[in-house]
């Protein structure tokens, strides 16, 4: 009688503790994934501010939180909007809270006199929101790109981009020097 007892509680107290682990991690991945479903009816714009003109830029590329659904599907096929910072210049970067309420990469490309270089890092949740990035003969700004995470990683663990928000940011004297066509 005592053993089936023991039985009894033992076996109500396992339910219990599986329940329980189940409502904490079940909490705890809704909480992180809240409003980043993958199937978002408005993607998030992003503000650039270069001297008078403020422009918001879509995603070119924004997936599902799995990655399963993606447009564009091909990476090739991504449309990066021209948004020119001219040398001497700066670009005031805002990202709405959807963005900033979670962690986010940023990644500005700069030509050097060395070469290309990258910049920018991971911003963790809530603590970046804007920020400014400055265009310098010997650090021209031709890239700014925001990458959102995904579920999945990569071989190294490091997380894949769910969404790619893009603007060519090289200044208007690259256009002309690459189009003969242009004054």
């Amino acid at each position: 009688m005592i053993l089936g007892q023991l039985r009894s509680r033992a076996l109500a107290i396992i339910v219990v503790v599986a329940v329980a682990f189940a409502a904490i991690v079940g909490g705890t991945v809704a909480f992180l994934t809240d409003g980043f479903t993958g199937h978002d009816d408005e993607p998030p714009k992003v503000s650039l501010a270069v001297g008078g003109t403020l422009t918001r830029i879509e995603p070119a590329r924004w997936c599902s939180l799995d990655l399963t659904e993606c447009t564009p599907a091909r990476m090739q096929d991504m449309v990066v909007p021209r948004v020119p910072v001219e040398v001497g210049e700066s670009v005031v970067l805002s990202v709405p809270s959807s963005i900033a309420e979670r962690p986010w990469n940023m990644v500005a490309e700069y030509l050097t006199p060395h070469g290309p270089t990258r910049d920018g890092g991971i911003r963790m949740s809530g603590s970046t929101y804007t920020m400014v990035l400055h265009s310098r003969p010997d650090y021209i700004l031709t890239t700014i790109e925001i990458q959102l995470p995904s579920i999945r990683v990569d071989a190294d663990g490091v997380p894949v981009a769910r969404a790619i928000i893009a603007a060519d940011t090289r200044p208007t004297a690259d256009e002309q020097e690459s189009d003969p066509k242009k004054p």
